[in-house]
């Protein structure tokens, strides 16, 4: 199918590049499927190639569009849709009740016309998702649609698509979803072709040249524990499987535990103090265990008195039991002269001050814990760093990041602190001193760095254990180094281990 010239002409008149330009002005083509995914990896304008869609869709006289984005990224898309001068209502569960309680009866809050935005946990609830399904929107954005799959997400999918084929769709995600199409319609059970673009692989410029990047390295550094921390590693790993059978329910527990030894002896420790506390009390007096919100992993758990239990509530089965294998592994941890893992550490950003006279590093931690701890080392190490998390004020980060841009130096960041919007295309070199959970938060992380238009060389490490006790960092690291183009969306890559 040929492009609108005319349209074409303009959305490059508007700042599109290429294939953002081609990908739209195919969305917008009615004669087009109704349906699209696009595939992409970070870097390559997903969100700012949807905003320009949405307001190509809003001049041409539509009157709604929604937008569905997780709850971290629907503050950006909030903000890039309003400096495109659209009406932009950015909700949240309060925001809701507000517009609601100013309704008439039987009203429904989303009957305004222009671009509501809101997280897709959120849209999924029954009464938020009754209210959507029955509104004639022009067109629904799904950002991240990988999150989608869930069954409840994807009846909410299914329901906004259901019986109304003027609903254009626009599926965007870092992941190729086969999964995703065809859709099934299911009043009528038909399938709906989903059609799928996708920008990994070789994508050109306006005057057909290839886009390539400077040259991009992962580096897989691999760490030998001491035998102290061997043998106080093996000892835990042992013992937490006696929790795990005897409580049951304690598996996200126990994980955690496990992701926090992984990433820092300091932020186990720091765990396993809260933890011992908290366990004392709840024998004493029956302390309640909290979990924090999800996507805060920099501080995925708390614990506290008297407060209301989110989400899961998580009681020790043998509290006493599970109390004297924590204790005993506390006062292991004292035995230990020195963490290897911060060695390993030292030895990377030698490498890059050595490389770079003026470098630009950017180091990952997904817990608070350990950036204090990298912090403290880093300084006793003589060098310049910067610190954010998700409890930095906005303000605040943005003046660490923009020095950071200018200065130069270390810049120590949790998944959280480093939010979407932030793009950082001249650093030298990431270092993922823990990795995340998923592939889906790694490719969050890398996101920031692999810009189409970064002017210099990247290299990417990973801090790998030798003990291979961890089995979700191995399963990880296996994945980055087997499927490439998943995590950074250029060939070729090269891998140094």
């Amino acid at each position: 199918m040929t492009p609108n010239h005319e349209l074409l002409t303009r959305l490059r008149s508007k700042g599109l590049l290429a294939w953002q330009a081609n990908f739209a002005a195919d969305f917008l083509d009615p004669d087009s499927s109704p349906y699209h995914l696009l595939a992409a990896p970070p870097g390559l304008g997903k969100m700012y190639t949807g905003v320009a869609i949405a307001k190509e869709v809003i001049s041409s006289g539509a009157q709604r569009i929604l937008v569905l984005a997780p709850a971290a990224m629907c503050v950006v898309w909030a903000n890039r849709l309003a400096m495109q001068e659209l009406e932009v209502f950015s909700l949240t569960r309060a925001e809701l009740r507000e517009i609601e309680a100013t309704c008439k009866p039987q009203e429904s809050p989303f009957q305004r016309n222009g671009v509501f935005v809101m997280s897709q946990d959120l849209a999924k609830q029954k009464d938020v998702a009754d209210g959507l399904s029955v509104i004639n929107w022009n067109a629904i954005i799904i950002d991240d649609a990988h999150r989608m799959t869930s069954p409840q997400r994807l009846r909410l999918l299914q329901r906004l698509i259901s019986g109304n084929q003027r609903r254009r769709l626009l599926l965007l995600t870092a992941t190729p979803l086969p999964s995703l199409s065809p859709l099934m319609e299911p009043a009528s059970g038909q399938f709906i072709p989903l059609k799928t673009t996708s920008w990994y692989g070789v994508i050109t410029n306006w005057d057909g040249t290839v886009v390539r990047p400077p040259g991009l390295t992962w580096k897989i550094l691999t760490y030998q524990r001491s035998e102290d921390e061997m043998r106080v590693v093996g000892r835990f790993l042992e013992s937490i499987k006696q929790l795990e059978v005897a409580s049951g329910g304690n598996k996200l527990l126990t994980r955690v535990l496990k992701h926090r030894l992984s990433s820092s002896l300091f932020a186990f420790e720091n765990t396993l103090q809260r933890l011992v506390t908290s366990l004392a009390l709840s024998i004493d007096d029956s302390a309640e265990f909290i979990e924090g919100e999800s996507e805060r992993l920099d501080e995925p758990i708390t614990w506290a008195r008297n407060e209301r239990v989110v989400d899961v509530e998580v009681t020790w089965i043998d509290q006493p039991a599970a109390l004297g294998i924590l204790s005993s592994t506390l006062e292991s941890l004292e035995t230990i002269k020195g963490e290897e893992k911060l060695q390993a550490l030292r030895t990377i950003l030698t490498e890059c001050y050595d490389h770079v006279g003026k470098p630009k590093i950017c180091i990952f931690s997904m817990y608070r814990d350990t950036l204090t701890y990298l912090q403290t080392a880093i300084r006793d190490w003589r060098l310049h760093s910067l610190s954010i998390t998700g409890v930095t004020s906005l303000s605040e980060r943005e003046a660490r990041v923009r020095h950071f841009k200018d200065e130069g130096g270390v810049l120590l960041t949790t998944d959280v602190g480093l939010s979407e919007g932030i793009n950082l295309p001249d650093v030298n070199s990431v270092i993922h001193f823990d990795l995340p959970l998923t592939s889906t938060k790694l490719n969050q992380r890398v996101g920031p760095f692999l810009r189409f238009d970064r002017k210099v060389e990247l290299t990417f490490y990973v801090i790998r254990d030798d003990s291979g006790a961890f089995a979700q960092e191995e399963k990880l690291i296996d994945a980055m180094t087997s499927y490439t183009g998943h995590f950074t969306g250029y060939e070729p890559v090269n891998f140094e281990f």
